[in-house]
């Protein structure tokens, strides 16, 4: 019978899935046995998705330069009523770490500002690989960087409605210092630190949208995508 790794299987996959796989595998060698045990079973073809959901996994990396000691101090949706009208609780994950060197999750189009009773000095990063920028026009960039840059003066510190449907968007708060003002950026290339911007304790505030509009924990996502 067939077996995989089921662990890395998962990342990918779901359970439904991998046991269809696994059974049209073992269902196609039994009725194929040769003849001749000297004969070898047909190679497996590749494990392919009908789920249109599953891609290549993002290009996502921590936060930190040193990720070895972070400690995540406050959750995604922790204290629902701390944040005013927004019952949903906190819109991503504080961190601390013993090395303040930080850089950019992911990597696109970038904007950046501050808000003094929100983000503070904040990063915000709009998904897009190199392919995707190089066919986008500077038209479209130049609005993607309009609305992000708008959204978050009049929401200085939630990107739960911030709609940009089919990207990741990433935000990085409460930096040290204003974050660079490049127009694009490559993931991990930021020099950044943590502070404690916008009226709050030394910290980074990390916020995740992915690109079905759903907001996660990104240290989980980079758990789960193996780039840790």
């Amino acid at each position: 019978m067939w077996q995989i790794d089921m662990t890395e299987a998962l990342k990918y996959y779901s359970r439904e899935e991998i046991d269809s796989y696994l059974n049209g595998l073992n269902q196609q060698e039994q009725a194929s046995t040769p003849s001749n045990p000297e004969t070898p079973s047909p190679a497996p073809t590749p494990m392919m998705s009908t789920n249109q959901n599953i891609s290549k996994a993002p290009d996502v990396v921590n936060p930190f330069v040193k990720p070895q000691n972070e400690t995540m101090t406050q959750g995604l949706g922790e204290n629902p009523y701390s944040y005013g009208q927004d019952v949903e609780g906190h819109e991503g994950v504080d961190l601390i770490n013993d090395n303040p060197d930080i850089t950019n999750p992911i990597g696109g189009i970038n904007v950046s500002g501050y808000n003094p009773n929100g983000y503070g000095n904040w990063q915000a990063v709009i998904g897009a690989s190199p392919e995707e920028l190089a066919q986008m026009t500077p038209e479209e960039k130049d609005a993607l960087r309009k609305q992000v840059g708008e959204y978050i003066v009049q929401q200085p510190a939630n990107i739960r409605d911030l709609n940009i449907p089919g990207k990741n968007v990433s935000v990085q708060a409460h930096l040290q210092d204003p974050a660079p003002s490049a127009p694009e950026i490559a993931t991990g290339s930021a020099n950044l630190k943590f502070g404690g911007s916008g009226g709050w304790s030394p910290h980074l505030h990390s916020a995740y949208k992915d690109t079905q509009g759903n907001m996660q924990d990104l240290m989980e996502v980079i758990r789960k995508m193996s780039y840790r």
